[in-house]
């Protein structure tokens, strides 16, 4: 395995590429509060680089996770919207920040609000918060992406993938805890390795379809559970995009514990 330092640089110069408006300098990761990253190495000799930035400081973060080879080749990666239920729910410009980013990230929105918190979802119905409005625990996280390469699967490497992903969430946490993911069954389309094409790439249902039971398949393996949205009106050409998403819903006790 390589250095950490060494999966820090090539990585940031890769998120860089993908996401030229983020700040990804080396030093703030190095001398930043509000910036983390962790690298950690399964059986497989695979390197998992995980990244967390700030999306609106103290209340909205990025995070990112890339998987490597020996090779120092990506496989496999995810990233997403973290988040307290306490901000999703009661500030103002987290909704803007995910209701805008895409209709997926609004849709996924919208089920972490009408599933758990239906009573609360002020902002989701545009109602004002409550000034007495009563303190939410918990925490979210909604996925942008999430894929590995295709020849690579079935070595669980994504079960993995949300391991790292819900201890670095839960790492702040104590006492009993809520964490809830949202991530859509569409299949996402990779932009590296084998499987990536050069040509545009067009959504179809009978195309995609195949792959979305096989995500929704995948989802429930690993905890998930499958939820398909009701459409209000058909589209007069359906790809049947935005129809399908999985939820993963668990509270566990977070006991600390002293290293002797």
């Amino acid at each position: 395995m390589k250095s950490p330092q060494e999966y820090l640089a090539v990585s940031l110069q890769r998120l860089s590429e993908w996401l030229p408006d983020h700040a990804c300098r080396i030093e703030n990761y190095t001398s930043g509060e509000d910036y983390a990253w962790t690298v950690e190495e399964d059986s497989h000799g695979y390197a998992y680089c995980l990244f967390s930035y700030p999306e609106i400081p103290g209340l909205l973060n990025e995070m990112v996770l890339l998987v490597y080879d020996e090779q120092m080749n990506i496989i496999a990666d995810l990233s997403g919207l973290h988040c307290s239920a306490e901000a999703l729910l009661k500030q103002p410009e987290v909704y803007d920040e995910i209701s805008l980013e895409s209709d997926w990230m609004y849709l996924e929105y919208y089920i972490v609000t009408e599933t758990f918190f239906p009573e609360r979802a002020w902002l989701l119905h545009n109602e004002a918060v409550p000034e007495d409005a009563p303190e939410t625990g918990g925490q979210v996280f909604l996925f942008r992406n999430a894929y590995v390469t295709a020849v690579l699967r079935r070595q669980g490497i994504f079960r993995t993938m949300l391991e790292i992903l819900r201890d670095h969430i839960m790492r702040a946490a104590a006492g009993q805890e809520e964490c809830t993911m949202v991530l859509s069954l569409d299949p996402d389309i990779a932009c590296y390795g084998p499987d990536a094409k050069d040509e545009p790439y067009y959504y179809s249902y009978e195309k995609d379809e195949p792959d979305r039971i096989r995500n929704r398949i995948i989802a429930e393996h690993t905890g998930f559970s499958p939820v398909r949205l009701e459409l209000t009106e058909q589209p007069a050409e359906d790809d049947g995009t935005k129809v399908w998403f999985a939820v993963r819903h668990e509270r566990d006790i977070i006991v600390e514990t002293e290293v002797q």
